[in-house]
C-alpha cells in the first residue's frame, strides 16, 4: 500500500461527518462519489475533493491489524499478477469500542471511468478496454481474483486500473479465504449471519475460475445498463480466453437476474438490524443502507 493521502486529521474530520450521516440517516453533508452492495465512496474534501475514501467495516483492533495484513498481501499477489491498481492507502480511527478504517485513494477524472468510456463508445468486441480485461481475466487463479463491475475500472488508452480492492478475492494453497467476512456481515441480524456468509463464501468460490469471473463481467454490464456492451463482451471473452465453453447470454441473464432478487433482500435485512441496533439497543448503526445499485 502506498503512503497516506490524508493527515489523521483530516481522516478524523471526514469521520465526524460520516458518523453525523449515520445518526441523522442523511448523508447530504457528504460528498458520495459512489455506492457499492454494502460500502459507499465519499470524495473529500467534500466541496472539491481530491481523493475517494472508502470506510470499512468496524473492526477490532485485532481484527483491523489482519485486515491491514491481508490488503497488502493481495495488492502484492495482484502486481505480481498483471493487475494494476489504483495507488491505495489504509488509515484508521477511533469510532467509539471500535475502529474503522478508511481505504485512502486518489480521485480519479470521472470520464476516465471505464463504464463512462464503453458508455460513449459504439459497442466494439475490439474495443480495447474489452482485450485489455479480458486479458487480465485470463491471467488470474484459484488463488487471486479481481472485481468484476466495469465501473470499478479505470482506462488510460493504455492501461486498465482496478479502483476496487476493498474486498480481496484472495484463498490460500488450501483454498480457503483469506478475508475474513464476518464484520462485515454485522450490518445483519445475528441469526441469519451464518447463512449469509454462506451464501457470500459459495459466490466467492466462483471467482476461482476466470469463466466465471468473464461471466460476472458480462453480467455487470447488463446490470449498469451497458445492453448494447453484452453480445460485444461476451464475443472478447469467449475468444480471449479461448473457452471450451463459451459463455452465453443467457447464462450472463441468469446471474443477472439472481443479483436483481438477492441484493433487496439483503437492504431489507440490514434496515431490521438498523431498527434493532438504534430503536431497542440505543447505539449507532455503523453501516450505510445504500440506496441499491441496479
Amino acid at each position: 500500500m502506498t503512503s497516506p493521502l490524508l493527515t489523521q486529521d483530516e481522516i478524523e474530520e471526514l469521520d465526524a461527518s460520516v458518523v453525523a450521516a449515520l445518526d441523522a440517516r442523511d448523508n447530504s453533508g457528504l460528498n458520495v462519489i459512489g455506492y457499492g452492495e454494502l460500502s459507499i465512496a465519499l470524495g473529500y474534501p467534500a466541496n472539491d475533493p481530491r481523493v475517494v475514501c472508502k470506510p470499512t467495516a468496524p473492526y477490532t483492533p485485532a481484527e483491523l491489524d489482519d485486515y491491514i495484513q491481508v490488503m497488502s498481501q493481495y495488492l502484492e499477489a495482484l502486481a505480481v499478477t498483471g493487475v494494476d491498481v489504483v495507488p491505495t492507502s489504509l488509515m484508521s480511527v477511533e469510532r467509539g469500542d471500535h475502529l474503522v478504517g478508511y481505504q485512502v485513494q486518489p480521485r480519479l477524472d470521472p470520464d476516465s471511468l471505464a463504464d463512462k468510456i464503453l458508455a460513449a463508445a459504439q459497442p466494439d468486441a475490439e474495443h480495447p478496454f474489452l482485450v485489455a480485461l479480458a486479458d487480465i481475466v485470463g491471467s488470474l487463479s484459484d488463488r487471486v481474483s479481481i472485481d468484476s463491475q466495469v465501473s470499478n475500472w479505470s482506462w488510460d488508452g493504455a492501461t486498465a486500473t482496478s479502483i476496487d480492492v476493498g474486498t480481496p478475492f484472495f484463498w490460500d494453497e488450501h483454498g480457503a479465504p483469506i478475508y475474513d467476512v464476518k464484520p462485515l456481515f454485522r450490518a445483519i441480524p445475528a441469526p441469519l449471519r451464518t447463512f449469509a456468509m454462506s451464501d457470500v463464501g459459495k459466490l466467492l468460490e466462483r471467482y476461482k475460475q476466470p469463466r466465471n469471473v468473464a461471466a460476472d463481467v458480462v453480467a455487470m454490464l447488463g446490470r449498469i445498463g451497458l445492453d448494447q456492451w453484452v453480445q460485444p463482451a461476451l464475443v472478447a471473452f469467449n475468444d480471449g480466453l479461448q473457452l471450451d465453453t463459451p459463455i452465453a447470454e443467457a447464462e450472463a441473464h441468469a446471474i443477472m437476474e439472481a443479483d436483481l432478487k438477492a441484493m433487496p433482500r439483503l437492504k431489507k435485512l440490514q434496515r431490521v438490524e438498523r431498527a434493532w441496533v438504534t430503536i431497542a439497543r440505543r447505539r449507532r448503526y455503523n453501516y450505510f443502507v445504500q440506496p441499491t445499485t441496479y
